[in-house]
């Protein structure tokens, strides 16, 4: 059914969830699964100049050495090899959807909390991962506890 599923995943609790909804899509089709995870670029307010904002701003790599052990912990409790992980820079919406593009993959799997009102005008990561993918999408219900 499907050749190559991408998980994309953040540091939720209910990540784990997910990427076991997209291992066992990709089991069953006997597809390659790769998973992602976006960390997106600190915002930097230039506004009392570059030196003061590169102060306060944690890099991207400080950023990604705090988030990996829990995205760890999720592939770990999913029992997914750490090799499939990869961490990626930029918007989520827009460098997931380009991820299933360039890797060709033919099913995203997504979280979605099914947030309503203006949660809901203000989109969501899910929201823009469906309307801009060009692949298959299965957004995973999960609920905030």
């Amino acid at each position: 059914m499907y050749r190559r599923v991408l998980v994309a995943i953040d540091a939720s609790r209910e990540s784990t969830a997910v990427l076991k909804k997209g291992k066992a899509l990709a089991e069953a089709s006997s597809a390659d699964l790769v998973v992602a995870h976006v960390v997106e670029q600190p915002y930097i307010n230039y506004a009392y100049g570059e030196l003061v904002a590169q102060q306060y701003l944690p890099s991207v790599e400080e950023i990604k050495k705090q988030i990996m052990p829990t995205l760890l912990q999720h592939m770990e409790s999913a029992d997914v090899s750490a090799d499939l992980l990869k961490v990626e820079l930029g918007t989520p919406v827009d460098t997931i959807t380009e991820m299933a593009t360039e890797g060709e993959f033919d099913l995203l799997v997504v979280g979605s909390h099914g947030r309503h009102g203006l949660q809901l005008l203000l989109g969501s990561t899910a929201n823009g991962v469906l309307h801009h993918a060009k692949c298959d999408v299965l957004a995973v219900r999960v609920f905030d506890e």
